[in-house]
């Protein structure tokens, strides 16, 4: 038989099990999303300014505390979002955290014109080459209209095509560990397939601190409008706080990043616009 002791203990350990699984989702109103970012404010204040900027430029790894909490968070609201829908699982993480060096090849991949499919073709391009048709949705390297379209490019437009749905590195918000990519990285599937997933995320993402920063509608330049995108609001806003504060700071380790080579020439001179340019406003 089970002492008395053993029993205590075992509804204690019960208990505790129970606690930690509940507290195990942070749920937050208007308020306490706001409170919770000025405490990740509070930490960066006390930190060194060469771990903030290392931090935002992707130079080095997020502190692990803020990425476990953003990782959490996530899990949470991938499982709710799930059982919205009645799936056994939760609903696909398609990337995370990446650092600078990372974020760097997919960068130089797409400048040099090499392997997959990528992005899309803008009205730009288009309009300078006429042999693109309108099947032609995605940048193809492996067709030779394409590559012979790419050549024709600019520095500065070919930039400016990759810029479309692809951060530079030093200015990805994947190198701060508090944004994530799900489901979909098909525009026309959120429009349609994805919508029900779309529409619950707008009315709970912030419940559980998550905000969607490349919205459509956005004025002057910056990333389209990516519905897969969400982001660890108390966390990432302070990062963003802080960079804009800092922005000469940032600017300088950007360029010290950068190096002057030809394929950031443009990003090296418009990197605010997409750094800066997206939502705040958490959705409640």
């Amino acid at each position: 038989m089970i002492s008395r002791l053993t029993q205590t203990l075992l509804i204690i350990t019960l208990m505790q099990v129970s606690l930690l699984s509940s507290a195990a989702c942070l749920t937050f109103d208007a308020k306490s999303l706001q409170q919770k970012k000025a405490a990740w404010t509070h930490y960066l204040k006390n930190k060194p300014a060469s771990m903030a900027n290392n931090w935002i430029i992707g130079q080095s790894n997020p502190p692990g505390k803020a990425k476990r909490e953003a990782k959490s968070q996530m899990r949470c609201l991938r499982e709710k979002l799930s059982q919205s829908l009645n799936q056994k699982k939760p609903v696909k993480l398609l990337s995370h955290y990446r650092n600078a060096s990372r974020q760097a090849a997919i960068w130089t991949r797409k400048y040099r014109f090499e392997g997959g499919a990528f992005d899309k073709i803008s009205d730009e391009s288009r309009l300078l080459c006429p042999q693109l048709s309108e099947s032609d949705l995605r940048w193809m390297p492996s067709m030779r209209k394409h590559r012979a379209c790419w050549k024709r490019l600019t520095v500065d437009q070919r930039q400016r095509e990759i810029l479309q749905a692809s951060s530079a590195p030093g200015i990805s918000r994947h190198h701060w560990g508090t944004d994530f990519d799900i489901v979909s990285l098909n525009s026309k599937a959120w429009q349609k397939k994805h919508l029900k997933e779309y529409r619950w995320l707008q009315k709970n993402a912030a419940k559980y601190g998550f905000i969607q920063v490349y919205t459509a509608g956005r004025k002057g330049e910056g990333y389209f409008e990516e519905r897969w995108h969400w982001s660890y609001f108390p966390v990432a806003q302070a990062l963003l706080d802080y960079a804009k504060t800092h922005e000469k700071k940032i600017d300088k380790a950007l360029n010290a990043q950068w190096k002057g080579a030809e394929k950031y020439q443009y990003i090296q001179k418009q990197w605010q616009s997409y750094v800066f340019n997206v939502n705040e406003k958490p959705w409640f």
